[in-house]
C-alpha cells in the first residue's frame, strides 16, 4: 500500500507502519510521509493528512525535522481560507509559534 496510486492509501498505510511496525517498516515508512507533506507538491489537503500522520507518530517522525522546518509551507493554489492550515500546523509540529491556534479552534469574528 506504500505505492498504491492514492496519496491517501499510501498515507493511511505509513502512518500504520510507522506506529505499529519494525524499524524497517518506519524507515519505509517515513519517505512517503516525507514525499507527501510539502503543500507545494501535493495540494493543501494530501500534505495536511501527511502532516497528521507524522504528528501521530510523535518522535518517532524525528528523521523529519529538518524536513519539516525547511519545506515549502504554501500552495499557491490554495483558497485564502485554507492557506494557513499547513504552516500553522508545521508551526505547532516544530514547537514554534502559537502552537494553540492549531489545537485550540478558532472563534468567529463578529
Amino acid at each position: 500500500a506504500l505505492q498504491d496510486e492514492s496519496p491517501s492509501v499510501r498515507i493511511a498505510a505509513a502512518r500504520a507502519l510507522g506506529l505499529h511496525g519494525s524499524a524497517d517498516d518506519l524507515a519505509q515508512a517515513l519517505p512517503v510521509l516525507k514525499d507527501l507533506a510539502a503543500p507545494d507538491k501535493n495540494g493543501v489537503f494530501i500534505s495536511l493528512e501527511a502532516l497528521s500522520a507524522i504528528e501521530a507518530l510523535g518522535k518517532k517522525a524525528e528523521p523529519l525535522r529538518e524536513f519539516l522546518r525547511t519545506m515549502p509551507r504554501q500552495d499557491t493554489n490554495a483558497v485564502e481560507r485554507t492557506g494557513s492550515y499547513v504552516p500553522r500546523l508545521v508551526e505547532h509540529l516544530l514547537g514554534e509559534g502559537d502552537t494553540q491556534a492549531v489545537t485550540q479552534p478558532r472563534k468567529p469574528d463578529r
